[in-house]
């Protein structure tokens, strides 16, 4: 009888969890959500789609950011963003989005910053959590918080994040992540 007591109360042995790969390793992706930014005195709404393969993207804002529609496309050529019937080129996307609508949104760093990783050959200042995500990065003068992680295939991949650079703060709530 001890004996069925001692067997009944053993359990099973536990897999481990899938081993979670580093963020680092996608190189195309498309991520859709909102996208919302404050300079101090007014705020801006958008939605946001973001596709990107190896150094090309794009970006897809609607409603954007009390600007109406505005697509960015950029690979290691250059950078053209779409307006209406206005088309803007230049050779950096943070510099060609702040002439060209006001706004100023660190398209360079999200690229990386959107995946929890820092901006490469930039110092940076990282906090990590016990598995070892980003949870916070100050790197080129913003201060970006990871709010809440979600987990696509075995990549753990932000889901809301907020960044600051004073007077500036931009906040992303990433609706769905498709890796391609």
């Amino acid at each position: 009888m001890g004996l069925l007591v001692v067997a009944g109360c053993a359990t099973s042995p536990t897999s481990p969890a899938p081993p979670h790969r580093p963020a680092l390793e996608l190189d195309a992706w498309v991520l859709e959500g909102r996208v919302a930014m404050t300079d101090g005195q007014n705020s801006w709404q958008s939605s946001i789609t973001w596709e990107q393969r190896g150094a090309g993207y794009r970006i897809d804002l609607v409603g954007a950011l009390g600007q109406g529609q505005i697509r960015i496309r950029g690979d290691e050529q250059g950078v053209v963003l779409h307006q209406g019937e206005h088309s803007f080129h230049a050779e950096e996307a943070d510099q060609l989005l702040a002439e060209a609508t006001g706004l100023s949104l660190p398209i360079s760093g999200l690229r990386y910053w959107l995946l929890g990783l820092a901006t490469p050959d930039t110092p940076v200042t990282p906090v990590t959590d016990a598995q070892g995500r980003t949870r916070q990065l100050q790197q080129a003068g913003w201060l970006i918080h990871y709010l809440n992680y979600i987990q696509v295939d075995e990549f753990d991949l932000p889901q809301r994040l907020r960044a600051v650079y004073e007077p500036f703060t931009v906040q992303l709530f990433i609706r769905q992540w498709t890796l391609i």
